[in-house]
C-alpha cells in the first residue's frame, strides 16, 4: 500500500505550505539565460511524478519489469534529493554561528521551513524504498508459489511421457495393428493431458509473469504433433507401418522430455 496517494501532489502541497510559512520559495540553483538569472528545476517533481506512474498495476502481483522500472526511478529521485539537500543545507548554514556552528535565529520562519522541508525530502526517499521492499516481497512470494507449481507440472508431464514410452515398447514387442490400437488410446491421452497442461500453465505464466523459461511453444508443438501422429491404424497395417509410427512417436517423446529438462527455474 503506497505511503502517499500521490508523491507528486504531496510535493506540490509541501512547496505551497513552505511558501506560506516562510513567505519565500525553496532554494534552487540558478543560471543565466539571455542575461537573465532564472531558477533551475530540481528534477524532484518530475521524478516523483514518474514514481507515481511506475507503481505496479497490481501491488500484490508486481512483475519483474515493473520492479526494475520502479527501482530506476528511485535512483533518479535520490540523485535529485541529494542535490536539493545540498542547497537546503547551505541555506541552513546561514543560520548558524560561523564560530560555534550553533543555530541562531531558530525562530526564523524561513529557517523552520527549511528544516521541515529537509525532513520531507528524506521521508520521500524512505517511503519509496519501503514501497520497493514491499513490492519485492510480494514478488518473491509469488515466484516461490510459481516455482512449486512449475516443479509439479514438470514432474507430472515427465511421468506421463515415461508411461507413454513404456506403452510404445510393448507395442514394438508385438507390432501388430491389434496391439497398436489397444495401447494407442493411453498414449494419446498422455499426450493430450500434457498439451492441456501446457496451455493452462502458459496462461498462468502470462498472467503472473513468473521468472521461468518454460519453452511452452516447443511443448505445444510437440504435443500437437504427437496427437496427430498417434492415431489408430487400419486392420491391414503391416509391422513395418506400425514400427514406423512408433519410431516417430518415440522421437517426439524424447524431444518433449528434452524440452521439459531444459526448463530453467530461477535461482
Amino acid at each position: 500500500m503506497p505511503l502517499y496517494d500521490s508523491f507528486k501532489q504531496d510535493w506540490k502541497n509541501t512547496k505551497k505550505a513552505m511558501e506560506k510559512i516562510s513567505g519565500g520559495k525553496k532554494p534552487a540553483e540558478t543560471k543565466m539565460i539571455l542575461g537573465i538569472e532564472k531558477r533551475v528545476s530540481s528534477g524532484i517533481g518530475a521524478a516523483l511524478k514518474a514514481l507515481d506512474k511506475a507503481a505496479p498495476q497490481d501491488p500484490a502481483l508486481p512483475t519483474q519489469q515493473e520492479l526494475m522500472k520502479f527501482r530506476k526511478i528511485i535512483i533518479r529521485l535520490r540523485k535529485a534529493i541529494k542535490a536539493e539537500l545540498g542547497l537546503i543545507q547551505a541555506e541552513v548554514d546561514n543560520y548558524r554561528d560561523p564560530q560555534t556552528k550553533e543555530p541562531i535565529q531558530e525562530k526564523d520562519k524561513y529557517y523552520r521551513a527549511l528544516k521541515v522541508f529537509k525532513a520531507k525530502l528524506k521521508h520521500y526517499d524512505a517511503a519509496a524504498a519501503q514501497m520497493l521492499t514491499e513490492y519485492q516481497q510480494a514478488r518473491d512470494t509469488q515466484s516461490s508459489e510459481g516455482e512449486k507449481r512449475i516443479a509439479k507440472y514438470l514432474t507430472v508431464c515427465k511421468q506421463r511421457l515415461a508411461k507413454a514410452a513404456v506403452a510404445v515398447k510393448k507395442i514394438n514387442a508385438e507390432p501388430t495393428y491389434e496391439s497398436y490400437n489397444g495401447g494407442i488410446g493411453d498414449i494419446r491421452q498422455a499426450f493430450a493431458d500434457n498439451r492441456s497442461d501446457a496451455q493452462v500453465i502458459a496462461g498462468w505464466f502470462e498472467s503472473s509473469q513468473t521468472r521461468c523459461d518454460v519453452r511452452e511453444g516447443d511443448l505445444q508443438q510437440q504435443y500437437r504433433m504427437l496427437t496427430e501422429v498417434a492415431t489408430r491404424v487400419d486392420q491391414g497395417a503391416s509391422e513395418q507401418q506400425v514400427l514406423r509410427i512408433t519410431s516417430l512417436i518415440n522421437k517426439l517423446i524424447k524431444q518433449s522430455i528434452s524440452s521439459l529438462n531444459a526448463v530453467t527455474l530461477p535461482k
